[in-house]
């Protein structure tokens, strides 16, 4: 399981949508590794010494400054963990299965609840949903209207 990092130093009661935002999902997907953890996506950091928070998307976003983007890690394993789906925790403390790899369209799936754009046929994960800054389904300001 691996943690939402753009909710790391962020105030839970700033979170748009709890019920919507995953938490603590299955990151790493089937891949095993021994003697670490990390969050997925996470926060880039750069600055030394500077708070690393959370800063939303506005019209651009700099690699310079704390926060302002994010990054997904790529997968050594199937995201699909159980079936072609995987669970989820969400800030608001419930949890539930999710089907992945649904397509919208004959190329792409749905954004409001996949974090990827797409999957071959073993569930390996292709290019992450985004804003142009951060990963898109984990943005604590995001309210996904559903």
């Amino acid at each position: 399981m691996t943690y939402n990092g753009l909710l790391a130093s962020y105030s839970a009661t700033s979170v748009a949508s709890p019920g919507r935002l995953p938490l603590v999902w299955v990151g790493q997907g089937k891949a095993n590794i021994d003697g670490g953890m990390l969050t997925n996506p996470a926060l880039r950091c750069p600055q030394r010494n500077t708070a690393c928070q959370y800063i939303p998307y506005q019209t651009g976003c700099s690699s310079a400054r704390n926060g302002e983007q994010s990054a997904m890690f790529v997968l050594s394993g199937p995201v699909w963990v159980y079936g072609k789906g995987a669970n989820f925790a969400f800030v608001d403390g419930h949890a539930r299965f999710t089907n992945l790899g649904m397509t919208l369209s004959p190329n792409n799936t749905d954004w409001r609840v996949d974090p990827y754009t797409g999957y071959d046929k073993s569930g390996y994960p292709g290019f992450y949903w985004w804003d142009g800054c951060h990963a898109w389904l984990f943005r604590p300001d995001y309210d996904s209207g559903q």
